[in-house]
């Protein structure tokens, strides 16, 4: 009776930590990326009662170090137990002495090793060769492995040769590419390999431990006479191992029907160009194989499995006969050599053959720098060169030492039916979590295959990840990042301009965003790239504000199950009600234990994933021109270097690049040039309760939050809260701050939850960057009605959008309401925009109103703000980018009696009006302002910035003439300039507090040029003081275009 195949959703690390826990009684541990996963599956397992083949449970012990790993290794298997570890990189270097011991001695076990770089000119987590090659010449044999599913297949040949051969065996795939790499496969389980265990040689074994019944001694120190005959006496074990090896090759090939071979070769049998590999690379060469045969082009590829001991004959009866040209690929440098250890050994074998085919070798994928099957193709066309380049290199450009060959299109070949998705998220924001989630529901409840891979920035929690998945009919072996999507999901509404997000999304593709924007307010802040590619490529475009959705339900900023829950009803890769169903089991699964408040909120995420909408694709953005860059006059390395690596197009980058620095070296203060601005909630500093103990500094991961002491010279004009410094005496008489840089800081809490406070009362509080806006009053109770108390803690308040006499009173009170109920303060922006205002014969009568609701409010009115673009649709007018507002004759009416009736004595802050053109400055028109000002340039329509720019600034000069404080912006750009034009001159500041600070009569100005009358001018004072509170002081008025300067 044929045995039904059991499939397991599961990576790399998984599935040889499935297999050695099968042949291990010890695991000898120590954690080391990207090989920890490995152990931890073990140590799971082993405290979960798990049974190995031998009916018993591992006995894991984890060491402080790789090196004493590595010696408990060496011990556990001279006491006769079979031990296995799991490392890499520097780790797996550590380990090489104990190597040598135990290969000389001939100690049957199993290293699995997840291969990574070796720190060379930097440090890099990631995968490639590097390390298994630096211990090639320990006396292990090596094993290697190209994909999940091998893994699976042939770790098992490992532990099952190394019993026989009494070698030791190095078992290796690729770190990340498949250690991290999630994949359906077949699985293999106990009783599938059990009978092909050699017992005697297992009994041998056993009797060789060494033990106080049968005393010998092992590993004595020998001299010149002999050490070397010793040492050789060896040879006949490592000749054993290529037919022990193939051997059980063929009984896993019984087991599987997946056939393997010391060496596999692939691709037409009278290939004339061959390649050879051995890793993740060989399924994508297969894709590129696939297409050229289908061409009729006759290439081929050599799969290396045992790379140790090398077989030659094995590998000559591999390569077809036909073969005239080869090149051979090495995931690994060793400068200064005449080539790369494969490379090498393969020209070892054609050594003196008659009509031995031209042989070249090439470098791949240092540092898990992506290898696809287009780069692939580009070896097969240097091959059919008639002078192949030799010591090349794949997917980078080399434009210093010019070794690089051309690089190709990027092509989906995948096959038919495969689907192809993209996920951009933030770190720790649950969206590689959905992603593991979703390839396992599809997995494990239909036919499909499945494939999910994540990349990261080494930033981890906080930074940037994006998902790489996979779905089709067959077997995947696309070993590389998904180029050429059909789905593509930006969890980030930042992203749009940060990054290159809709790349290679194909066309008639799907792009999904979480956004806070809707409808033609979406399509105006999407950048013209953007546009123009979704109208070129026919994307059907969708959007969701998960971010509120999961404010409103109690989740925070955990958006990762809503946009789970919508990928799964847009695309239908599997039925949603199937989809659905299966999400609430994970959730159980993930959750359960933390209670079923939080299994209903993640329920109600799924249900509620079906609240997108789709965007309206204009076909006239296909003509849209290039956003226009910002120009700067940042140092050069930080714009050819540092910022296309923050923009994730790193790989773009050219050899040239680092020319100067090929040491490693990393210019310092790059940091500041990265202010992401991607926290929720960020800390705020209350004076009156901090006690200078400094702890938030100190567990502050990303060194967002800084003490700082100023002496009397750095006081000079700071118009912030400051301390006297308590401690030390040295310090006496200087001031204290604590100082958090908002744009760095991820919003982690870390300091608000260290912070001690004053008798209980925290001087650090997490404040939110979230306003929810509204559209009517019976929307604004539906969403206090799901409130609770946690999620009022992430608000700031609420905006009122048509705020008027009528609706004002039902707002404000059921804001009363909630922030009774809730214990907090929740505030109201109201918008005064209301057609009622805009007419003549309404106006007072409304004002008046609205004046009133907001005195008895008071206390919760944060600010108020004007509509002018409303107030221009009433009369079917709008402000061109040469004038503004105030040149609309009706709206200033309007703006102007609100000031009247809500401005009176600084009652209320009321900030103006939106302005909707922006564009990025390219350049400033002058260093320093002439001496008569701003102002006088601006009015005169002399150009500062850009007609856009300009155009604002003109504004918000108008803005502070007529008592309006701040402004409402639609831009990015427009944000700096506001500010810096808001910001108050020293002579302004100056008159100010001699007016707050004289009882009354009249005095000579600051700048002695004024007559400042003090009671008139006190309303004045106070609103310049408060300015600078919000803004800042400046020396002068030639300080405003420092202020907005594009360079700072």
């Amino acid at each position: 009776m044929t045995k039904q195949k059991k499939f397991l959703t599961c990576d790399g690390n998984q599935a040889a930590a499935h297999i050695s826990y099968m042949f291990s009684e010890v695991a000898a541990i120590y954690p080391i990326t990207p090989s920890s996963t490995m152990a931890e599956y073990v140590d799971e397992w082993a405290a979960a009662g798990r049974k190995n083949i031998f009916g018993e449970t591992v006995m894991v012990q984890e060491m402080q170090s790789e090196g004493g790993a590595a010696g408990a290794v060496h011990g556990s298997l001279q006491a006769g137990a079979l031990t296995t570890t799991y490392t890499a990189s520097q780790g797996l270097l550590l380990m090489i002495p104990n190597m040598y011991k135990i290969a000389g001695e001939l100690l049957p076990c199993v290293f699995h090793v997840s291969a990574r770089t070796l720190a060379s000119h930097a440090l890099c987590i990631f995968g490639d060769h590097q390390d298994v090659m630096s211990a090639r010449q320990t006396g292990f044999a090596m094993l290697a492995e190209g994909s999940v599913q091998e893994v699976m297949d042939l770790a098992g040949v490992a532990h099952l040769a190394t019993i026989k051969s009494r070698v030791p065996f190095v078992n290796f795939f690729d770190g990340f590419r498949t250690s991290h790499e999630i994949q359906k496969i077949e699985a293999l389980e106990n009783e599938d390999l059990a009978p092909l265990i050699d017992q005697k040689a297992l009994a041998e074994f056993r009797a060789r431990a060494l033990n106080p019944k049968t005393p010998v001694a092992r590993g004595m120190a020998e001299n010149p006479d002999h050490f070397f005959q010793h040492r050789e006496s060896s040879n006949s074990y490592y000749d054993a191992v290529p037919a022990i090896v193939e051997e059980y090759m063929n009984e896993i090939s019984k087991i599987t029907g997946r056939k393997y071979g010391l060496f596999d070769y692939y691709g037409a049998e009278d290939a004339e160009r061959v390649i050879i590999a051995m890793g993740s690379v060989t399924e994508a060469a297969r894709e590129a194989i696939d297409y050229l045969t289908a061409k009729g082009e006759k290439v081929g590829l050599v799969s290396v499995h045992l790379y140790r001991p090398f077989s030659a004959k094995h590998f000559l009866a591999a390569v077809p006969k036909t073969a005239k040209r080869i090149a051979v690929l090495d995931r690994t440098k060793e400068p200064g050599a005449v080539g790369e250890p494969l490379y090498l050994d393969v020209k070892d074998c054609f050594y003196g053959q008659e009509d031995a085919p031209v042989i070249v070798g090439g470098r791949y994928g240092l540092g898990s720098k992506d290898t696809t099957p287009a780069q692939i193709l580009s070896v097969y066309e240097n091959l059919a060169l008639p002078m192949p380049k030799n010591q090349f290199t794949i997917g980078i450009v080399d434009d210093v030492t010019f070794t690089s060959l051309p690089q190709k299109e990027e092509i989906a070949l995948g096959g038919e039916g495969m689907f192809e998705a993209k996920f951009y998220g933030l770190g720790a924001d649950g969206t590689v979590g959905a992603n593991k989630n979703s390839v396992k529901i599809i997995g494990d409840n239909t036919n499909k295959y499945c494939q999910a891979y994540f990349s990261y920035d080494s930033k981890k929690s906080g930074g940037f990840t994006c998902s790489h998945l996979r779905f089709g009919d067959h077997p995947i072996r696309s070993t590389y990042l998904v180029n050429t999507p059909n789905f593509v999901a930006c969890h980030v509404q930042a992203y749009l301009r940060m990054y290159d997000v809709t790349r290679g999304l194909r066309e008639n593709g799907t792009f999904l965003l979480n956004t806070v924007w809707n409808g033609e307010e979406l399509a105006k802040h999407l950048p013209n790239r953007v546009k123009r590619y979704f109208a070129q490529k026919n994307i059907t475009v969708y959007y969701i504000n998960a971010t509120q959705i999961a404010l409103e339900i109690g989740l925070g900023n955990r958006t990762n199950t809503i946009l789970q829950s919508a990928f799964f009803r847009i695309t239908g890769v599997i039925p949603v009600d199937l989809a659905i169903e299966q999400m609430k089991k994970f959730i159980v699964k993930s959750y359960g234990k933390k209670g079923e408040d939080v299994v209903n909120k993640n329920y109600a995420a799924v249900d509620r994933g079906g609240e997108y909408n789709q965007l309206t694709v204009d076909p006239a953005w296909a003509n849209l021109p290039d956003d226009e860059e910002v120009v700067n006059n940042d140092p050069a390395f930080i714009n050819e270097v540092v910022r296309p690596i923050n923009a994730q197009d790193g790989d773009l980058l050219k050899v040239s690049a680092f020319k100067g620095i090929e040491d490693g070296t990393w210019h310092q203060g790059t940091a500041k040039y990265e202010k992401r601005g991607v926290a929720a909630f960020v800390p705020v500093w209350n004076e009156a309760n901090c006690i200078q103990c400094n702890q938030c500094a100190y567990v502050c991961p990303h060194a967002s939050i800084r003490p700082f002491v100023l002496n009397d010279e750095e006081q000079k004009g700071a118009n912030f809260p400051m301390l006297d410094v308590k401690a030390p005496a040295t310090m006496k008489g200087m001031k204290f701050r604590m100082q958090v840089d908002v744009m760095d800081c991820l919003g982690c809490g870390n300091c608000a939850d260290i912070c001690p406070g004053f008798k209980g009362n925290k001087a650090l509080s997490m404040a939110p960057l979230i306003f929810v806006r509204i559209r009517n009053l019976a929307q604004f109770k539906a969403f206090g009605e799901r409130l609770t108390k946690q999620e009022v803690k992430s608000l700031c308040g609420i905006n009122f959008p048509k705020f008027n006499a009528e609706n004002g009173y039902e707002y404000y009170a059921y804001l009363q309401d909630l922030n009774d109920r809730f214990g907090e303060i929740l505030y109201g922006m109201p918008i005064i925009e209301d057609a009622e205002v805009a007419y003549k014969e309404t106006r007072m009568v409304e004002l008046v109103g609205i004046k009133k609701i907001l005195d008895k409010y008071r206390d919760l009115v944060l600010q108020v703000r004007v509509g002018g673009t409303d107030f221009s649709s009433v009369f079917g007018v709008r402000r061109g980018v040469d004038y503004s507002i105030y040149d609309i004759m009706t709206v200033r009416e309007c703006l102007s009696d609100i000031i009247n009736i809500c401005g009176r004595d600084n009652d209320y802050v009321i900030s103006g009006p939106v302005w909707e053109y922006f564009r990025a400055p390219k350049e400033l028109m002058f260093e320093e302002l002439p001496h008569h000002g701003i102002e006088d340039y601006l009015m005169k329509r002399l150009p500062i910035v850009n007609n856009e720019i300009d155009g604002l600034l003109r504004e918000v000069i108008q803005d502070k003439a007529n008592g309006f404080v701040g402004r409402t912006v639609i831009h990015p750009s427009h944000v700096k300039f506001v500010n810096a034009l808001m910001a108050v001159t020293k002579e302004e500041y100056d008159d100010a507090c001699q007016i707050l600070g004289t009882g009354g009569g009249v005095v000579k100005g600051a700048g002695g040029n004024k007559m400042n009358e003090i009671k008139p001018h006190t309303n004045w004072a106070k609103k310049v003081y408060n300015r600078a509170r919000a803004f800042s002081v400046i020396e002068n008025e030639g300080a405003f275009v420092k202020l907005f300067a594009v360079n700072e």
